[in-house]
């Protein structure tokens, strides 16, 4: 079942991956797993990942989505903008 964001106006989201955040295996096969899909049935159209380094790219390499746009971001600000409504 197919379900869209209780908000209507949210059609973006940015995650935030800080220093301390063990991105091991098991994190990231959640991440290909649910995220993917779950991005995909709230109805959001860009998903952003941020950190410093590789984290980010480890975990958006393996997202797999068939309506939701992913892009890797080191800059929050950066992935705000891109993640806001045209």
């Amino acid at each position: 079942m197919d379900k869209k964001a209780s908000r209507p106006d949210v059609e973006g989201a940015v995650t935030i991956f800080g220093d301390k955040i063990d991105l091991g295996r098991e994190t990231q096969n959640h991440f290909a797993e649910y995220w993917g899909p779950k991005a995909d049935q709230s109805g959001i159209d860009r998903l952003a990942f941020v950190s410093e380094g590789i984290k980010a790219r480890a975990i958006g390499a393996n997202i797999d989505t068939a309506s939701t746009t992913v892009e890797i971001f080191n800059d929050v600000d950066e992935a705000i903008e891109w993640a806001r409504p045209e």
